[in-house]
């Protein structure tokens, strides 16, 4: 049992080192004081000659979505504001808001190495698959770590489905990619 004296004085966790991370908090501490179906989707997809990115957020009854956006900062950000100017005691605890994903900056947004997994699977899918594509990556706050972050692949009108898991993004997109390491070289040998 917390007395009012043990809340005041029970320490602040520190603010997540990229925005990413900091989604994942987010995700757990609604999972965990809301719903325990508390969803993160992510797509990338082709729209015209750039890559976008859209993004929903889903607990209990409610959902948000932000739709073609240029980068995963802007798409993630537009969604958290989106939330809070909807839902707007969600994260008022000062524990939670730490947690908040708001003031990252472009690059603060994936740490390096998972920018790189993320930045290759996107340009080898799209090389292989010419504009006829989607990569979606969930996020569930889930007990088993393996089965946190689910990625998959959908291409060619859905011919072709392959998917990853793993602990964290990057480890999901390493996975994602050696399944679809297959399925990239049969469309690349084709050019």
């Amino acid at each position: 049992m917390t007395t009012d004296a043990t809340q005041r004085h029970r320490p602040i966790p520190s603010r997540p080192k990229t925005g990413w991370q900091a989604w994942e908090a987010t995700t757990g501490y609604i999972s965990l004081h809301y719903s325990p179906d508390a969803t993160l989707k992510v797509e990338i997809y082709p729209l015209g000659e750039v890559v976008a990115w859209a993004a929903t957020f889903s607990w209990s009854q409610h959902q948000e979505s932000v739709r073609d956006r240029v980068s995963l900062g802007d798409v993630l950000t537009s969604l958290w504001q989106q939330i809070e100017t909807y839902h707007p005691s969600l994260m008022e605890a000062p524990d939670a808001k730490t947690r908040r994903p708001i003031g990252y900056a472009d690059e603060e947004w994936l740490d390096q190495p998972t920018f790189d997994v993320v930045s290759r699977l996107v340009g080898v899918t799209e090389t292989a698959f010419h504009g006829q594509w989607q990569l979606v990556i969930v996020y569930r706050a889930v007990e088993k770590p393996e089965d946190r972050v689910q990625t998959r692949l959908i291409a060619q009108n859905g011919e072709t489905t392959v998917g990853g898991r793993g602990p964290t993004l990057r480890d999901a997109c390493r996975a994602l990619f050696t399944t679809a390491a297959v399925r990239f070289r049969q469309f690349v040998l084709k050019l």
